[in-house]
């Protein structure tokens, strides 16, 4: 998969192909490079970082998710290369690239959280042109199940590489502790809907996906001590639930 100049079979960041979902198989270039000592991994892993520093942004320097979805962010894309990137962060010592990795998150934060609910939507459009979107917000209509549990998982993993005296960590674990806090109220016998807030609706179901994403997201954030020990009880409820 990796040739000997770094390259990697199939991988093109060039011609419209920029696109975020490529990047999170590379955090395995992260071992193997440690285990082999192989010059061609930490090729390959700088050429997964000048692609995301090459990858088109918005006007507040938040990544699209796809070249050709311009001017979208979508929650799963924070899953896709975010935690990447945090680690590249600390193996290069490059605190700059943390801070933007953080970034991403507070402005997914301040534009896609629903106040009322706790939830997050899907997809945001900056240029509110999609005809997906809300022509006011730019925002997609619905809580994704999935979307969320990625958005989860990326902020659990991502504070596994930001030191405890970092200025903006408070804010990653406040986020973390408020989603924690919102996501027993819309837990259904221990597991979640496809379309979160939307149980009674013909057609909808319990998502086994999304609700594996939970149960890892609260268990590690509560194992890591992100979260209080209390959420706990959500993982574990989804635990003997899906079984």
């Amino acid at each position: 998969m990796v040739k000997e100049d770094g390259t990697i079979l199939n991988y093109d960041y060039i011609n419209g192909r920029r696109n975020v979902d490529m990047i999170n198989a590379g955090k395995i270039l992260f071992d193997v490079y440690e285990q082999t000592g192989n010059p061609k991994y930490k090729k390959a892993m700088d050429l997964l970082y000048n692609a995301m520093m090459d990858h088109p942004r918005n006007s507040l320097g938040g990544f699209w998710h796809k070249e050709v979805y311009p001017w979208q962010m979508w929650l799963d894309g924070l899953y896709m290369a975010s935690p990447y990137l945090a680690q590249y962060a600390q193996v290069n010592n490059k605190p700059e690239l943390l801070n933007d990795v953080i970034m991403q998150f507070l402005i997914v934060e301040k534009f896609m959280r629903d106040p009322v609910t706790g939830l997050y939507f899907h997809a945001w459009d900056e240029k509110k042109v999609q005809k997906w979107c809300d022509p006011v917000t730019g925002l997609s209509h619905h809580f994704w199940g999935r979307s969320i549990g990625w958005w989860y998982m990326a902020l659990v993993d991502v504070l596994d590489f930001v030191p405890e005296n970092h200025p903006l960590r408070d804010k990653l674990l406040v986020i973390a502790d408020e989603l924690a806090r919102t996501l027993p109220e819309f837990q259904h016998d221990g597991l979640w809907y496809q379309i979160v807030n939307l149980e009674e609706r013909e057609g909808n179901y319990q998502e086994a996906t999304a609700s594996a994403m939970f149960m890892y997201a609260v268990a590690k954030a509560v194992n890591k001590g992100y979260i209080d020990r209390r959420y706990n009880k959500i993982a574990t409820e989804a635990e003997r639930n899906s079984a």
